[in-house]
């Protein structure tokens, strides 16, 4: 359910898989060969996988977007 409906759904949903299996299996390094090389989050360094089919390594994607919640207050 987490990939829609869409042709290439099992490709991407294995994507996703396979990198929780390393993150797992190696404590940490959640790199596997079906994905760009996924390098650590820092908060000087915002290393982001945006699964897709292909998968894309970013860095600090949708920055104007968060920048723009700056200052509204949220309610909890």
């Amino acid at each position: 359910p987490y990939v829609g409906s869409r042709p290439d759904r099992h490709e991407l949903a294995n994507a996703m898989s396979e990198a929780w299996l390393a993150f797992g299996r190696t404590k940490g390094n959640r790199n596997h060969p079906g994905i760009p090389e996924w390098k650590p989050y820092t908060p000087d360094h915002r290393a982001t996988m945006v699964f897709d089919v292909p998968s894309k390594a970013m860095v600090d994607p949708f920055r104007n977007e968060l920048d723009a919640w700056e200052g509204i207050p949220i309610r909890r």
